[in-house]
């Protein structure tokens, strides 16, 4: 933490008793500088790499370098400023049939430490059995509600030629092909909420130094919203500043104060600390919660 960041920790403590800002210090600590991990699976092709530059900003990962045809899982640290975020490249499961029991192993492994999974798929391709087959196992070992599917190049979505390339959007006919594509996949693997289905696309001009992005901050807010609570606000940190929203920003804020509120519930009412020490924390809760807000703003904001 910086400097003024460890002032205002101290400033927004200093009505607990020590024992008690010792304790959630250390929890603090351990949210401030969550790393997040992003899971992200896909055929060869599907347009993994371009979905992580975009999530970052950055041309951190060449076309094609986030793999779909691979027996080892591969890790990708990206630095921002002070914070890292950690893509892990799950194997394709559909392309490598003869493989799926290797394949499981490795994701029974890392499920429990994902945050987040993004199952990109391009938007002329249809679910396949051995997709909706994995997705049922995935889902008996790994929330629903933290996969988010990602239709990839909807701007090659029938008829491409309509694609508005000025404000990078697709035309009528083409938004109607994408919705369909929605609904469909929505129903093959009968997902619930459309917070979990998100049409996707993405380019990069070399010479100008620019990128163009459809629905980048839809995706972010849908990660964010489905994310355990103590990724929320490390993940909004991490992401490209273009695509960041208010609503973003409240539902990482919300999850950091949800996040305070249990804990400061934990250390006072669950921990042996005597009346003395618990009575003066109990009174002090309220208005730590409402300076919370202030404090997430030095952390995250």
């Amino acid at each position: 933490m910086s400097q003024s960041t460890t002032q205002a920790l101290n400033e927004w403590m200093e009505k607990l008793p020590p024992e008690i800002q010792n304790k959630l210090r250390e929890q603090l600590n351990s949210i401030a500088n969550y790393t997040p991990r992003v899971g992200i699976m896909g055929k060869s092709g599907a347009g993994k790499s371009s979905l992580a530059n975009a999530i970052v900003g950055k041309q951190v990962f060449e076309v094609g370098h986030l793999g779909g045809c691979t027996r080892d899982l591969q890790e990708e640290v990206v630095q921002i400023e002070n914070r890292e975020l950690i893509f892990v490249d799950l194997p394709g499961i559909a392309e490598n049939p003869e493989r799926h029991e290797e394949y499981k192993k490795l994701y029974e492994e890392q499920l429990p430490k994902l945050d987040i999974i993004l199952w990109v798929i391009k938007i002329d391709d249809r679910a396949q059995k051995d997709d909706l087959e994995f997705y049922q196992w995935l889902t008996q070992r790994y929330k629903k509600e933290q996969i988010i599917f990602v239709l990839s190049q909807s701007d090659k979505a029938y008829p491409p030629k309509e694609w508005d390339w000025d404000s990078f959007k697709p035309g009528k006919r083409q938004q109607d092909t994408i919705s369909e594509k929605l609904k469909l996949t929505k129903q093959d693997f009968k997902i619930h909420s459309y917070s979990n289905i998100v049409s996707f696309a993405y380019e990069y001009d070399e010479e100008k130094d620019k990128a163009n992005s459809y629905n980048l901050e839809l995706l972010i807010e849908y990660i964010i919203h489905n994310m355990p609570r103590q990724a929320k606000s490390s993940f909004y940190a991490s992401v490209a500043e273009e695509a960041k929203t208010e609503k973003a920003k409240e539902e990482a804020l919300d999850g950091f104060l949800g996040w305070v509120d249990e804990t400061l519930d934990d250390i006072i009412d669950y921990a042996p600390w005597p009346k003395v020490i618990r009575e003066p924390a109990k009174k002090a809760k309220t208005a730590l919660l409402k300076g919370a807000k202030k404090l997430w703003g030095k952390l995250f904001g």
